[in-house]
């Protein structure tokens, strides 16, 4: 191998680190990346903080919570099961789920499993109603509540509440709005169709009985893969690594439009943050509450893109695309965006209450990233966080290159 090429290589490497690092510059308090082929891991980093108080560094160790990166793995998971013909993508929800659980919640009982992938049901996402803002992320937060798989539901039951007022224009079925009720919906077919049992005994310091989704996550996707940093928050004990501070950050309309919890703290050396660190994400169960690293993501990423975790017709299946935009698509389960430099990806951004990030898998170069930071951006209006330091920089080009520098090598 040329020093030529070793020099390109460091090159590459030293700048994706910047990019990084220039995340934190721009507020970010912890940032922790990896850029990953199917020969292996090409690169990973850190920059920042876990602890801005105590200078903590952020390591290779640390985990992060991933938000809606989490619909991706509940999105093999049904995949999954309809490979096996136990589930088909026009099956409607009222043959799974009883109707006192589809009470009320608008078009929910005629919505189709596709429908429900790929944010076409019309049904309304909990996370947009202005008392679960404030309940699940704000000023009503009760901190060490764990939550049930279905309690989010409740906020959206306008059909049979009348104290619950519907939003204004109302989502319709057939078009494409984002909802994390579709994927709370899904853990419950999954749940109701799987025959698989579950043991709580690994269980028994979360205190709560609902984790046969959190099971079957566990059993189809994170045991196949080796995926040990991976957990679903409130229903699984944490696995390996160590937990960063949550941080989320203080704007006028995240003060409007959330407020704060009062068991969060503001740390001295950034004002401008909240520190949620003793909120969990159990509210957001497998609509987006793991937790995980980097190179767990690239792992699972890959594994999609190779038809590794799931055959060649549900790749085409989740791949089957609809128009959101002029750069966007949303595929069943996944989102592709075109970026400015022409290439095409696939994945997911996540973001909750302490977290932000991205996981991206590249259409014609076998490389994926994935990007974790330890502030969140809900609710904030425009703000930097790790999926920033993801689109908005040259990570995802640089990351091309640097798999292109690894191509052919190791055959």
């Amino acid at each position: 191998m040329s020093e030529q090429h070793n020099n390109t290589k460091d090159f590459l490497q030293g700048a994706l680190q910047k990019c990084l690092q220039d995340g934190v510059e721009i507020g970010v308090p912890g940032i922790t990346a990896a850029v990953a082929s199917s020969e292996g891991l090409l690169w990973s980093g850190t920059a920042g903080l876990a602890n801005v108080e105590t200078k903590t560094p952020f390591t290779l160790e640390h985990v992060s919570g991933i938000g809606s990166i989490t619909k991706v793995f509940m999105s093999v998971v049904i995949l999954q099961l309809i490979e096996e013909r136990r589930l088909s993508i026009d099956d409607t929800l009222q043959q799974y789920v009883s109707a006192e659980i589809l009470r009320g919640i608008p078009h929910a009982s005629g919505a189709t499993i596709g429908q429900l992938l790929s944010h076409t049901s019309g049904i309304p996402s909990w996370e947009d109603d202005p008392q679960w803002i404030r309940q699940g992320r704000g000023s009503d937060l009760d901190p060490d509540k764990i939550w049930t798989s279905t309690e989010t539901l409740d906020y959206i039951r306008y059909e049979s509440d009348p104290n619950l007022q519907a939003p204004n224009p109302q989502p319709t079925p057939g078009k494409y709005s984002y909802s994390n009720t579709n994927f709370t919906f899904l853990g419950l077919v999954a749940e109701f169709i799987s025959s698989e049992t579950v043991s709580l005994e690994n269980h028994a310091s979360v205190g709560h009985s609902s984790v046969k989704a959190a099971s079957l996550i566990r059993s189809r996707v994170l045991e196949p893969l080796g995926l040990n940093y991976t957990y679903l928050e409130g229903f699984e004990s944490p696995q390996a690594g160590q937990m960063p501070n949550r941080y989320h950050w203080v704007t006028p309309t995240f003060l409007s439009t959330a407020g704060v919890c009062p068991a969060f703290t503001y740390p001295k050396s950034r004002p401008d943050l909240l520190d949620a660190s003793k909120s969990n994400m159990s509210t957001e169960w497998v609509a987006g509450g793991n937790l995980s690293h980097p190179k767990d993501l690239c792992t699972l990423a890959l594994a999609i893109r190779n038809a590794k975790i799931l055959s060649s017709s549900s790749l085409k299946l989740m791949m089957d695309l609809i128009p959101i935009t002029e750069k966007v698509w949303v595929g069943h389960g996944i989102f592709k965006m075109r970026t400015a430099d022409g290439n095409a990806w696939f994945g997911h951004n996540g973001s909750t209450l302490g977290f932000n990030g991205s996981m991206f898998w590249n259409e014609e170069t076998d490389v994926a990233v994935a990007v974790l930071g330890n502030v969140g951006t809900m609710h904030a209006g425009k703000v930097p966080g790790a999926a920033s330091v993801a689109l908005e920089s040259e990570f995802l080009a640089l990351a091309v290159k640097l798999a292109g520098t690894y191509s052919g090598e190791k055959s």
